[in-house]
């Protein structure tokens, strides 16, 4: 295809079509209509009378979503422990307690190889730089060789009782592996020689990556801390914010930063390379964080070891959380991305395929009234469904990617009949596409990274312009109008930062008016209006509530805001706001239902407000609700 860069504004147009889209669709939708039984809702705003009533739901779609199997390991007790995708397109992995390495061959068989030495406990594998898997045998102190043909060859480490434990393989053809008992990182060549480098201080260094520097980057579990070791062996150390939250697993992101879990403390941290840490805690509470891996569409996917859970992070921050486990006796260790882009686990006898189903990530309503919905894919697919806003019933689009490293977050349709998606990428460069009436793909713009700037969040102007929220990672903000033709104008105006705040969602109204959500870390939020120049004009102070966070916002065709509220418990508000900053139709409080959480909203021409529902397993629910904030009908979908 032919590409053309637009000079001056930062953006290339690209004037064709993708090659056809990959994929199957969802199910059919079902016709028949089910009652649901009388639901709590909670009223008035943050108080504790309790009504109820009873709910029209339209219509139920049949399940499938994410999927665990398991394979059955030969040797009983085997504890396998870490696995990779090897050069052949197996998935090879260590057995902890077998003394063996084990191979699953694209059909799904499972052989294993004996390691010679007695008494082996291999632990740690990757795969060399000269096609064979690497992999540390933590008892006899050794570094072991094995082909893809299953040939061994065993190397001695000098230092007695190292506790060699990951390995991985560096920039300069080597392969580097941490030694936990004695606070060293090793190298070993492709010959077999060893070299040790020191690590200062009392130190357990755990797992190791190699970082998109050339440098190896481990984590230190005792220290609380992140360690970079370059080729030369010169070693610095970046304390983490938590204090013993013993950071265990890490990988490279498609983003340029590392990625980490901290198992005691519940988190999933980020450093760049530079040395700048980001902590994000995770829903569910000691759920033991352990191996992270990178996504195709630049999300972090990990283990929660302690409660048998696969999670998600995605580009924009938000965390979904899996019930992994095959078996009742499943206790999650390793994981890696296998070669048919499916998440491969292993666990205490036996190795078990992760497969991730679709994610309803955002809704916005047409100039027709009806609403879209954005589905993507963790292996980076992306449809986009129309839906009648009487019957539930749904039409999907073509299914669109997978390009590497990019994810679809954000979807908003403007009064032309066109929708708008945003596409991110994990190495900052952001695609702005086109989306026709019937959910196929018209055009895109591509806009070239802007260090450390996101475009977070999209809307559609009344003048048949885009909105883009940029953010930064210093707290600034800037929005941009952007043509159907990807022209860039009004980009300029540039606020911020303001201690603590984020600019998170934008909305457009039939009032030529944008209203720009902001939120701060303690809870605050703070709703923004802006004129068709991108200049503000007002700001309004929400509130701050315990337990409640404004996580959307929205312009109903009354040109009133409306601001989607969630609490922890799961509970959701809708707020209606005035152009004074005044609220109204905020007492009825919906839920919780057990394991879903409102995200997404948006309001449509004649009157009604869509609020997007996701549960744990991926199943969504549309919400229809009236224009004084109350709930009408619903839709579930899925899981697909």
């Amino acid at each position: 295809m032919s590409c053309s860069t637009d000079e001056g504004t930062g953006s290339s147009r690209v004037s064709v079509l993708f090659a056809p889209p990959l994929g199957s669709a969802p199910p059919a939708v079902r016709d028949d209509a089910r009652a649901l039984p009388r639901v709590r809702v909670r009223h008035p705003w943050m108080g504790a009378t309790v009504v109820a009533f009873s709910l029209a739901i339209l219509h139920v779609l049949p399940a499938r979503g994410f999927s665990v199997s398991a394979l059955a390991v030969p040797t009983a007790g085997a504890s396998p422990f870490e696995i990779v995708a090897g050069p052949d397109g197996a998935l090879w992995f260590t057995e902890e307690n077998a003394g063996n390495i084990g191979r699953v061959a694209p059909g799904g068989a499972v052989k294993e190889f004996p390691l010679p030495t007695p008494g082996s406990s291999a632990r740690g594998i990757t795969v060399g730089p000269d096609g064979a898997l690497w992999f540390a045998d933590t008892t006899n102190n050794q570094i072991g060789r094995i082909t893809t043909g299953g040939t061994i060859t065993d190397y001695p480490i000098p230092t007695s009782l190292s506790g060699a434990w990951a390995i991985a393989a560096g920039s300069d053809g080597n392969l580097w592996f941490t030694e936990s008992n004695v606070s060293q990182i090793g190298r070993i060549t492709l010959s077999g020689a060893v070299t040790e480098f020191p690590v200062p201080g009392f130190t357990v260094p755990y797992a190791i990556t190699p970082g998109p520097d050339g440098a190896l980057w481990f984590t230190d579990y005792n220290g609380s801390q992140i360690g970079r070791i370059d080729i030369s062996g010169s070693i610095n150390l970046f304390p983490l914010p938590t204090p013993d939250s013993n950071p265990i697993g890490i990988t490279s992101g498609r983003d340029g930063n590392l990625w980490f879990a901290e198992e005691t403390a519940g988190q999933i941290g980020s450093i760049t390379t530079g040395g700048v840490i980001r902590e994000y805690p995770l829903r569910t509470p000691d759920s033991g964080p352990n191996t992270v891996v990178a996504g195709l569409d630049g999300s972090i996917w990990f283990t929660e070891g302690f409660v048998d859970q696969i999670g998600v992070i995605t580009q924009s921050g938000e965390i979904r959380e899996y019930a992994a486990a095959p078996s009742s006796n499943f206790e999650l260790n390793g994981m890696c991305l296998g070669p048919d882009h499916n998440f491969w686990l292993t666990e205490a006898d036996q190795v078990a395929v992760f497969v991730p189903g679709w994610h309803a990530a955002d809704v916005s309503v047409g100039s027709d009234s009806s609403p879209r919905v954005l589905w993507t894919n963790p292996n980076g697919l992306a449809t986009f469904w129309s839906v009648n806003p009487t019957s539930g019933n749904y039409t999907n689009g073509p299914f669109y990617g997978p390009y590497l490293g990019y994810a679809a977050e954000d979807l908003t349709s403007g009064s032309d009949g066109l929708s708008r998606a945003l596409w991110n990428s994990a190495a900052g460069i952001d695609s702005f596409w086109m989306v026709n009436a019937n959910d196929t793909f018209s055009s895109f713009t591509i806009f070239a990274p802007f260090q450390q700037w996101t475009a977070a969040d999209v809307g559609a102007g009344s003048d048949g312009d885009a909105r883009i929220l940029w953010t930064n990672t210093d707290g600034r903000m800037v929005v941009w109008s952007v043509t159907a033709a990807g022209a860039r104008v009004d980009d300029q105006n540039f606020y911020g930062p303001y201690a603590g705040y984020t600019a998170t969602r934008i909305a457009c109204g039939s009032d030529g008016m944008t209203r720009v959500l902001w939120t701060k870390t303690d809870g605050t939020a703070v709703l923004w209006s802006m004129d068709h120049q991108n200049s503000e004009v007002n700001m309004f102070l929400l509130g701050q509530f315990t337990g409640w966070s404004a996580v959307d916002v929205a312009v109903g065709s009354d040109n009133l805001g409306r601001v989607l509220w969630t609490n922890t418990d799961g509970r959701m508000v809708v707020w209606s706001v005035d152009n004074t900053g005044k609220a109204s139709n905020n007492t009825s409080i919906y839920g919780p239902y057990d394991g879903y959480t409102a995200n997404r909203m948006d309001c449509s021409p004649d009157g009604h407000t869509w609020v997007l529902w996701n549960r744990t397993d991926d199943a969504a629910v549309l919400w229809r609700m009236a224009g004084n904030n109350t709930m009408q009908a619903f839709t579930i979908y899925g899981p697909f």
